[in-house]
């Protein structure tokens, strides 16, 4: 049995000791590093000869690879004290964590609202519009048929860092409604607070909105 190891930081003595515990002790853990995307990652896994893999990496990565029918391992961790006896890893920014077991990771993907309706009664709205791209016509004309022509419409292409920064403009701007490309981790956050963007999806050469409900990550025991 080989097991590839995707991650900027190599395996744990109580992780490779669950590994051969699972899969036998002749096991073999290949650290392959952290590969630039889920793309590179998928194929790298294909060509490795391994026969299964652990992956740490953004939800983005997880998200591509399961979508490519690779069931990874996640490898769960527990936040902890420093003193803890089973501390496993310690951030720079001074956060400890503890493994807890492997589980098979299945599905990684967001999940709609099955149709598009406003959020909100202000009109007229003023929208955010978060993106690096433009909005297409479609796109303002199915805005405006939820709160009216004209749409008032904030236009920020700036690279935001975290979903922190997204609020704090969702606030500045007073905006009713907000749409997003961002990271699946940043989609997940803000969902978590109650705050459901819009997200624009091409689909079949044209800009479909959506309304992102929250993240849904699936598991099975191994």
């Amino acid at each position: 049995m080989k097991i590839a190891w995707y991650s900027r930081y190599p395996s744990t003595a109580r992780q490779e000791a669950e590994l051969k515990r699972l899969f036998g002790d002749d096991t073999e853990l290949e650290h392959r590093g952290s590969p630039r995307n889920g793309e590179q990652l998928a194929r790298d896994f294909q060509h490795s000869g391994a026969d299964e893999c652990v992956i740490v990496a953004p939800l983005a990565v997880l998200e591509h690879v399961t979508s490519q029918g690779i069931r990874p391992l996640w490898s769960d961790m527990a936040e902890c004290d420093e003193s803890h006896p089973e501390k496993d890893v310690h951030l720079p920014d001074g956060r400890c964590f503890r493994f807890v077991e492997f589980r098979r990771l299945t599905t990684v993907e967001l999940e709609y609202a099955d149709k598009l309706e406003p959020f909100g009664k202000e009109r007229p709205a003023k929208i955010a519009w978060l993106s690096r791209h433009e909005p297409r016509e479609e796109s303002l004309r199915e805005l405006g048929g939820l709160y009216g022509i004209p749409t008032d419409l904030y236009k920020d292409s700036k690279p935001f860092r975290n979903a922190e920064e997204i609020i704090a403009c969702i606030k500045a701007v007073g905006a009713t409604d907000t749409v997003l490309v961002a990271p699946l981790s940043v989609f997940d956050t803000l969902t978590k607070q109650g705050i459901h963007p819009i997200q624009p999806k091409l689909e079949d050469g044209r800009v479909i909105l959506r309304r992102v409900l929250s993240l849904r990550m699936e598991f099975e025991d191994v």
